[in-house]
């Protein structure tokens, strides 16, 4: 069976546990599926098959006509049916009478169906965006509109080097426990902004015409330099060299100013990525209702990984002490620790529990800020990995502001 799968975003074939009444509705359920708490009919009953679509998820078109789940009937394969899910199809984390409801369960027969396969060919893990070249579901995406952050619309380009990677996509602490080893592990608090990252990194230099010509006569050319890269987790930019320039690229803006406060400070090969949060010079939220104990027009810069890269692309990453010890030399600040490091013995129920404790309520920087959750750090034999657990609450206010048109992505 061909299979498309991403590297954190997908359907997951999994079981239904924890089948119990719901509180205030008597033809539904309440199911407890991968750690998430979700509304279910009255036909399900305990370790049902099913697949789980959570909330970072859009279902396909072809998936939701053909299965009769659009809101509007005349988008259905049959125009007598209508489900709840808008013309996007985005899943969504929301309550149902008083109840949280975070994504959506589906039988393996509705993606069977759909695919033109057996339902027994879903097996439990098995995970993917597509079966048989038939989408079912990807990574919902807000449209891409120019955002305050950046000011003027900036020019990006491509540099022609291995040095400057992008930060991976965090996978789910409640499907990954068995990639945590023993030893320590450090639990942060996840800030919500907008992510950056910069580095000082060999690049291909543009050559003038009197070196392209020596280059014709054979002559050794030196063809790479050290600059300073930086940029969102999308785009990657380069300091102006000129104050001209500098007039039309990032005049003015937030990131402008932490990279040249920093930049000067990097050392050869090193990257840094951290996060924005608070407001924008001109006032507007980088994240609306986020502020993180900002005052309009301040922002904060919270460093939360620190890798060192080599010419042939070779990436390592520092250990968190040395992230922690970084962050103070460079005069950045940190996400907020729950505890100093904790020693993890194996016991993967004694640290969900520590985890789900840790993951709702405040952010411990701003009584009017809510928390996104944890952000779980460890190291392995191939190196420092990390995975996330988002509260509730946090997921609910994402789905209403992706509801607003005006809602735009600071990284785009």
């Amino acid at each position: 069976m061909r299979l498309k799968r991403d590297e954190v975003n997908n359907g997951v074939v999994t079981k239904l546990t924890n089948v119990r009444p719901h509180g205030n509705a008597d033809r539904l359920q309440l199911a407890t599926v991968l750690g998430a708490t979700v509304v279910v009919g009255l036909d399900a009953k305990e370790n049902d098959p099913c697949i789980y679509f959570d909330s970072n998820l859009a279902l396909s078109n072809a998936y939701l006509h053909l299965n009769n789940l659009y809101s509007k009937s005349e988008l259905n394969a049959d125009v007598t049916k209508k489900g709840y899910f808008g013309k996007n199809g985005r899943v969504r984390a929301q309550r149902f009478r008083g109840e949280e409801s975070n994504g959506y369960t589906a039988s393996l027969e509705s993606v069977a169906s759909v695919c033109n396969i057996s339902a027994i060919d879903l097996t439990e893990g098995m995970e993917f965006q597509a079966l048989e070249d038939v989408e079912i579901c990807k990574k919902y995406t807000v449209p891409s509109r120019c955002s305050g952050m950046s000011g003027p619309r900036t020019r990006s380009r491509d540099y022609n080097t291995k040095m400057f990677p992008k930060h991976w996509d965090t996978k789910h602490f409640r499907r990954c426990l068995e990639d945590i080893p023993k030893g320590l592990i450090y639990l942060e608090e996840k800030i919500h902004g907008t992510s950056g990252r910069m580095a000082y990194s060999l690049v291909e230099r543009d050559l003038n015409w009197c070196e392209k010509l020596l280059q014709m006569f054979r002559v050794r050319i030196n063809t790479t330099e050290w600059i300073n890269l930086h940029g969102s987790r999308k785009v990657t930019l380069t300091k102006p060299k000129t104050p001209r320039e500098h007039r039309f690229d990032h005049a003015l803006t937030s990131r402008i100013a932490i990279f040249n406060k920093i930049a000067p400070h990097l050392r050869k090969g090193e990257q840094l990525y951290y996060e924005i949060a608070g407001f924008e010079p001109n006032g507007a939220h980088i994240q609306k209702g986020f502020p993180y104990g900002c005052n309009e027009g301040e922002s904060r810069v919270f460093l939360y990984r620190i890798t060192m890269i080599n010419p042939d692309g070779y990436q390592v990453d520092m250990s968190r002490e040395y992230v922690y010890k970084r962050a103070e030399e460079l005069g950045m600040e940190l996400p907020p620790r729950f505890q100093k490091a904790y020693y993890y013995n194996g016991n993967g129920e004694a640290l969900i529990k520590l985890v789900n404790s840790y993951t709702d309520g405040k952010s411990m920087l701003d009584v009017n800020t809510i928390r996104e959750g944890v952000v779980i750090w460890f190291d392995t034999p191939n190196g420092w990995k990390c995975l996330k657990n988002k509260s509730f609450d946090f997921l609910q206010k994402e789905s209403k502001l992706m509801d607003d048109e005006n809602y735009v992505d600071p990284e785009a």
